[in-house]
Formats: structure tokens, sequence, C-alpha cells
């Protein structure tokens, strides 16, 4: 996303949260994050120019009535899709190529704006990205990444150390690898530029700001990975834009100024500004520490005062959208009205030569010359416009390293079958103590594939006990007996009851995990039981291991839980 749909974004959020004068410290370092993280910009590749930008459509999806059926309209407002979608379903933008995705119970599929009811293959993924250079990333739950093209076709299957993947931009997708570092993807899926950046943006403009070092300095490389500038670790910088990026000083957002591929000012605005909220033709928009909004030229003298309009957004076009009184129209550079400032609500994005406003409860277009189109009226549109950036999580690996510490035979392995606590003790070099006054020992935290993973021992009773001996006194006159105290000691009573493994989920559904342990647990010889999700095997002896799964969407965690001795099994349970 551009730098301006970046800090929207946090203010339409936040703007009620906080003040005026607080409000651009937050900012700053949310939006910062955001940007680092997941910032794209204007949709740029060598071998797709006609995709140049994300923010002027030649598609819309909308709803013509409340809560309907999604359609799709064209740039003059025709609708070229009918009502073919549900209500429930998102849809992307139309790419380039025609072809747009549609997200249904959870799964993206793919279509085409020349045969919207047939999906172009029958393959549904879990997660995707936007096509861009006829190139878009697509996973299948636990699986690598994939690159696919507009065909639905698979160019690339991605190594497993690739953890996640940003879309094309400039030709280049970056991507981070399993130890945290960045590099950046060609249209082949093979790397460009290897992973050795702790921190790294988006190619635009065919540059980029990397960090090698976190508390290291700024580079400024070209698609070759060439250094051609840096800057100090001092400042926070943006994207390049026509040939320039604002940077500003990471402490408080202020100091704004431009920079070139060599990191050298070319613009130092008259004023103190903090925020770039996008470039065209030379002209930039800013934000104060107050969050006034101006707009200044290359030289950076200010030609929309600061503060004379609410908000301020620019247009791929070069006019800008602007906020005055609450009511939204759009003025030229040279602030001559376009639109009247009558409408509600607004939109960044473009449908052709039209803007896209609100007026009360109805979506309407107005074309360049702010002249509303007669008989196209729609209740509702939207994007998926989150289809950024697709991740790999090897679920496979996380669930065999905790169903591989369970057997059909003794219960939990690491025990080898030990169920007294004073021989796990022995096990784990473990001393009895105060901590232990309870019912549970609780493990080192361990690693279960990429999640983390704390396993927790029950027993039936008590830990420890007060060990005391008699001793008999003569002093010469009487004889009496005297309990000494022995300290604690480990309670030769206490028995195994249970253990818990609790994991962490990370990058993917709680839900999915737990049912990919229950497949891994059946594929061991464990039997699935009962309604719930109890797993059993019976032992030589004739007793039962029974193994419960339970899942915590709120803190995403997954855990097994394993009773290794019990005398019945849960399918002879009558509970009518």
């Amino acid at each position: 996303m551009r730098n301006d749909i970046v800090i929207m974004r946090f203010f339409k959020t936040n703007q009620k949260s906080f003040t005026r004068k607080c409000m651009f410290k937050a900012a700053l370092a949310t939006a910062a994050t955001v940007f680092t993280t997941v910032a794209c910009t204007l949709v740029s590749c060598k071998e797709a120019q006609n995709d140049t930008s994300e923010y002027t459509l030649k598609y819309l999806p909308v709803r013509m009535e409340k809560d309907g059926k999604w359609s799709i309209i064209d740039k003059d407002g025709k609708i070229v899709v009918d009502n073919e979608y549900a209500a429930e379903d998102s849809i992307s933008r139309v790419f380039s190529d025609g072809q747009y995705w549609v997200k249904s119970g959870g799964k993206h599929r793919l279509f085409s704006i020349d045969s919207p009811k047939m999906p172009v293959t029958e393959e549904e993924y879990d997660a995707v990205t936007d096509f861009v250079c006829g190139r878009a990333f697509v996973s299948h739950l636990g699986e690598p990444i994939q690159m696919i093209n507009s065909k639905g076709k698979v160019i690339a299957t991605l190594s497993k150390d690739i953890k996640s993947v940003h879309k094309f931009s400039d030709g280049l997708a970056k991507f981070i690898d399993s130890k945290g570092k960045c590099g950046y993807l060609n249209t082949d899926g093979e790397i460009a530029i290897k992973a050795k950046y702790c921190v790294a943006y988006i190619f635009n403009d065919d540059h980029a700001f990397v960090r090698e070092k976190e508390d290291g300095k700024w580079l400024i490389i070209d698609t070759q990975g060439n250094k051609t500038g840096e800057i100090s670790k001092d400042y926070h910088p943006w994207i390049f834009q026509e040939g320039r990026s604002a940077i500003t000083k990471e402490e408080d957002g202020s100091g704004l100024v431009f920079v070139n591929y060599k990191g050298e000012t070319v613009v130092k605005p008259k004023k103190d500004f903090i925020y770039p909220f996008g470039n065209k033709n030379g002209n930039s928009i800013v934000i104060d520490k107050e969050y006034n909004f101006a707009v200044i030229n290359e030289q950076g003298d200010i030609i929309i005062r600061t503060g004379k309009y609410k908000m301020i957004f620019i247009y791929d076009n070069g006019m800008l959208l602007v906020q005055s009184d609450n009511k939204w129209g759009v003025v030229d550079i040279d602030d001559n009205k376009v639109v009247d400032f009558i409408y509600d609500d607004k939109s960044l994005y473009t449908l052709g030569d039209n803007y896209i406003f609100k007026d009360g409860s109805t979506w309407v277009l107005v074309d360049k010359n702010g002249t509303e189109l007669k008989g196209i009226e729609f209740k509702d549109f939207e994007l998926m416009t989150e289809l950024n950036i697709v991740t790999f999580t090897d679920i496979k690996a996380g669930v065999n390293a905790v169903v591989d510490q369970l057997t059909t035979t003794t219960g939990y392995k690491p025990l080898d079958g030990k169920t007294s606590v004073s021989e796990i003790a022995a096990k784990y070099k473990l001393q009895p103590d105060e901590k232990y006054f309870g019912n549970y020992i609780e493990l080192p935290e361990s690693k279960a594939g990429e999640w983390t993973m704390t396993v927790t021992l029950e027993f039936d009773s008590g830990l420890i006990t007060h060990n005391s001996h008699v001793e008999t006194v003569n002093d010469g006159w009487f004889t009496q007996e005297n309990v000494v105290d022995d300290g604690i000691g480990w309670n030769p009573d206490a028995t195994l009851k249970a253990v818990y493994q609790q994991v962490t989920v990370t990058d993917a559904n709680v839900s999915d995990v737990s049912k990919a342990m229950g497949k891994a647990l059946e594929a061991k010889g464990f039997k699935a039981v009962g309604d719930g999700p109890v797993y059993e095997a019976k032992r030589s002896d004739g007793k039962y291991i029974r193994i419960l799964t339970n899942e915590n969407a709120n803190d995403n965690t997954v855990t097994l839980t394993c009773y290794p001795n019990f005398d019945y099994s849960e399918e002879d349970v009558d509970y009518d």
C-alpha cells in the first residue's frame, strides 16, 4: 500500500482515542512497523507495465442491494458480472490479465472476468497474494509456498527455508527465510538477492532501503543488489516515489526531508513536518505534529496551506481528495474545485477516470469533470486489499514433534514408562523443595518445529512430604522422645496421572493444527473414540492410554493431554 494508505488506516482506527498533540508519536511507531513489514505501493514490473497502479481500477466488485450478492461493474459503471457471488464472499481487484480471487468458506479460488461462473482452475488455496507481473504466490496449509501464473499453472515451489514472501514490486519479491533474514526473488522464483538483511523494504523506483544490522545504518540498493547510497540509522525511511524518498527522525518523527538514491537531501520543506502522504508530479502531501495537512512542491514551498483541509490524499491522476467541514470533494493542485464538497464518504480508488463517493447510504461515480454519472448507484463495494504476503508454517514438522513423544505402549515416551515422582525426579535431576508443594512439575520449555511447547506433569497427590524421625533423649532424670525434622522429600505415593503438552501456535490456525494432531495420532496407532477429540490405545497389560486434544483460539494454543493409566476404554462408557 502507499504511504498515504498506511497512515490513513492508522488514523481512521485511532483518531478518536488520541489527542492531536500526542497522536503523531504513536502514529509514527505504528505506521513505521506496518510499513516495514507489509508495505507495498504502486505496482510495477518490467514484464507488466499495464499494471501501473493498484488504486486505478478497471473493474469494481459491488453489491447493488444491501446485503445482496456480489456483482462486478466496469469503469463506465456497466454490470459485467451480475449477482454471481454470495454476500459473505470476498473479491479481490481484477488484475491486468482479467483474473481475480474469490474467497469463500476460507478458501481462495481464481476466476476470470471472461468466465465468472467457472474458476480458472479447481485448485483452492488457503492464502494468496495479488497478481503482479502475471505472477502470484499461493499456499496450501502447511505446505511450501508456490508461485503460479494467471492461468493457475505452478511456476515454482519455494524452498521450505522461505517462511514468507511479499508480492512482486519492480520485478522482485521480498522474502524472509527461517533465520529471519530478508532477500529478494525474481519472477522465476529464483533468489535474485541473497537473504542477508535483517530489515528490507520492497522495491519501488528500482530502489529499496535495507539494513544489514538492527542498529546499523540504512543502505539504499538497486535491483541488482548494488549499494547506491545510505542514510543514518537515526532516520526512518519511507519508500521511493518519483526518484526520492521521505525520511523522518526515528525519535519523534520530525525533520522530514526527501533524499535521492544516494541518500542526499534534495527537498527540505520550509516548515517542520512528520509524515509524507504520497508524491505525484513533484508535489507531496505532508502533515505536521498537530496533525494538520499541507501540500508542498519539489522546492519545499507550501502550495496548499497547513490546516486548510482536514485531510488530503493524492490520486494517481494528481488530483487531491480533500475533506472540508466533514464533507469530501476533489481539488486540483492549484486548489481549484473539481468535485463539490457534498459527499459523506470516499474511496482512494478511482474506477477508470471516475471517482467513487458515498452520498447518504448509496455509492456513486463522479467523472473527472465533477459530474455524477446518472443511473449508476450501488449499496456497497469491497476489495480484498491485504493480499500482500503469503507465509509458510511447517505444520507437519510441528505436529510430528509433539505426537512423536507419545507411544501406544507407555504413553509419554520420554518417561519410558516411569510413573512414580521419585523416578521422574531422578531422570530430570530435580531436587525436592517448596515449589513442589502442589501436584505439578513443569519441564523446561522445548521446541515443536517452529513452535514452542511446554510440558507439564500432573500427579495424583502432592509431590513432597515432610520427613522426620524420633529420637529418645535421657537427661539423667527423665527419658523423652523428640520428633526431629529431616526436611522435605519426594512423596513415595505420588504417581503420574497426566502429561500436558501445550503448544503455542504461530502463523497457523489452531483448529487446523488440532485436526492435524488427531490424524497423526491415528497414524501412530491410536484410535479415535466418541464424539469428542479422544484417542486411545490398549496396552499389553490391559490398561488404556487415553489422549485428549484441546484447542484455545484465544491464546493460540493446542494442548495434548495424555493419561497413561486408565482401567477402561472411553468407547465402553454409556453416558445415557
